[in-house]
């Protein structure tokens, strides 16, 4: 309570106990008594609108917090789930690409297993020697002289069988049998993307005699058409694999 007011109380206090109050004066303590109960009611309502306000405020807080937990959290299963469908979907491409390479290079060693020519690209130069059978071969002594027609080839003693001299084809292109890893990286690097072409390269170079060959063959009939100075590592790998069936 206020000063004042309890100044007011206490002369009215002290009045009443040596005066009588007319009418008048019971009227006019009437409305003020109103007026009080009036002012007293508008702070109590002003108190709890300003608590339920604070209250409302509150509630709306915790209400957006939860909203945004909830938001963030259907957002992180949402990308983890398309992100494992992503993941699916390559490692689905990538078993079917090796399946499809697999088969290739299961077809191209069959065929040279049961007996068949390995199929040379048309548009590359044949760099194969043309050798005859062992057995066509005409015998000379050993004093011959150096110089012979062109038609002839070069004697060779009797005794010396030519599978000594030459591996058989499957043993060739088995040594050219890269791992998956490096077939992956030459065809991507090397053969512009294309997987039959390295295929026939391959099975080519597998009727080559020599590193000599190999290496003319690459350089004239290879290089010419795919651009290998860009992986330099992936190329010498390459050549590693094919000089490594003549060591």
């Amino acid at each position: 309570m206020s000063t004042a007011l309890s100044l007011a109380l206490s002369g009215l206090h002290s009045a009443l106990q040596s005066e009588v109050p007319t009418e008048a004066d019971l009227s006019q303590l009437e409305s003020l008594l109103v007026q009080a109960h009036q002012v007293k009611f508008r702070a109590e309502v002003s108190a709890a609108k300003a608590q339920a306000e604070a209250q409302f405020a509150a509630t709306q807080a915790e209400l957006a917090q939860a909203q945004a937990a909830e938001l963030a959290a259907s957002q992180a299963a949402a990308q983890a789930a398309a992100q494992a469908q992503l993941q699916a979907q390559l490692a689905a491409a990538q078993q079917a690409a090796e399946a499809r390479l697999t088969a290739a290079v299961t077809a191209q060693i069959e065929g040279l297993t049961s007996g068949q020519p390995a199929t040379k690209p048309t548009s590359y130069p044949s760099n194969e020697p043309t050798s005859q059978p062992a057995n066509e071969l005409p015998s000379q002594p050993a004093t011959q002289p150096t110089s012979q027609p062109a038609n002839e080839l070069p004697s060779q003693p009797a005794t010396q069988p030519t599978s000594q001299s030459a591996k058989s084809v499957n043993a060739r292109f088995a040594n050219l049998n890269a791992g998956l890893n490096d077939r992956l990286a030459f065809v991507k690097h090397l053969f512009g993307g294309d997987d039959q072409d390295y295929q026939r390269i391959v099975a080519y170079l597998a009727t080559l005699e020599s590193k000599e060959e190999c290496e003319t063959f690459i350089r004239e009939a290879v290089q010419p058409d795919y651009d290998w100075s860009k992986s330099p590592d992936v190329a010498e790998r390459f050549m590693a694999l094919v000089y490594a069936r003549f060591e």
